[in-house]
């Protein structure tokens, strides 16, 4: 998973898209309920990658000086 980390953020979100994808169909095939609802949830973890990565990059397109606060935070409370 850490080789992501080293795409360009247009790869990053190449590579979600691709993913979620992968997932979507995986659902499609799968034989039993629970794996469908399985690769549903991962696909829908993909999307919603990619969604973040289109807003970061829309934001920078917009001002490309900025810096782009995180979403969610790296170590939430306990």
């Amino acid at each position: 998973m850490g080789q992501y980390l080293t795409d360009l953020p247009e790869e990053r979100l190449a590579k979600y898209r691709l993913m979620a994808a992968h997932a979507h169909e995986s659902a499609r095939a799968a034989e039993s309920p629970e794996a469908r609802n399985a690769f549903i949830a991962i696909a829908s973890s993909w999307d919603s990658l990619a969604e973040e990565m289109e807003r970061v990059l829309e934001a920078r397109d917009v001002d490309p000086d900025a810096t782009l606060p995180l979403t969610k935070a790296l170590n939430p409370p306990r």
